[in-house]
């Protein structure tokens, strides 16, 4: 084997295994690492009650991420006056079943739509 085989073969191998890296914290780790962020702006006057927002983005549903509608429909412990939802909703051509379980929650709550 040459120098430059081997070193074709080595550079290879370590693509190989960045790539499966990759591959393994997409499909087993971050899939799951559901994340809520909190933020506290001060915009309204001073004496005004107060206005919770959730914002729900990238959601990327199939029908069957049942433990992914459950963190959403949690979601709902925040008593949002406004919901806004700035798309990438469906991760799967039959996703909307699982978006209509995981949003029933916030039936009645005002909110916007915006596509991703």
């Amino acid at each position: 084997m040459t120098a430059v085989t081997r070193a074709a073969a080595a550079t290879l191998g370590v693509a190989a295994a960045a790539g499966a890296g990759a591959f393994a914290y997409g499909s087993l780790i971050e899939r799951k690492r559901y994340t809520l962020r909190t933020a506290t702006i001060d915009v309204l006057p001073e004496g005004a009650s107060d206005i919770r927002v959730l914002h729900i983005s990238d959601l990327h549903m199939a029908p069957w991420q049942t433990d992914k509608q459950e963190w959403v429909r949690e979601l709902a412990r925040f008593e949002p006056h406004l919901v806004v939802d700035t798309g990438d909703n469906l991760g799967h051509r039959d996703g909307l079943t699982g978006i209509r379980s995981a949003l029933e929650v916030f039936r009645g709550v005002p909110g916007v739509y915006v596509n991703g």
